[in-house]
């Protein structure tokens, strides 16, 4: 919670500064998010079809 308040100045910050800079920093963090995401639902999908499909 607190780390994201940081984020949301130091990125208001650089933003001010340097418009791209701040776009690749939001870039990154929603790439990130996405994959954190995308590798738990794989996770969950894979705990819950354990003997129908393993490849999957």
């Amino acid at each position: 919670m607190i780390s994201g308040v940081v984020f949301g100045i130091v990125a208001l910050v650089l933003f001010r500064f340097s418009p791209v800079v701040a776009a690749l920093i939001t870039a990154l963090d929603f790439t990130i998010g996405l994959g954190l995401i995308w590798s738990a639902l794989k996770h969950k999908h894979r705990m819950q079809g354990h003997g129908t499909n393993q490849n999957g």
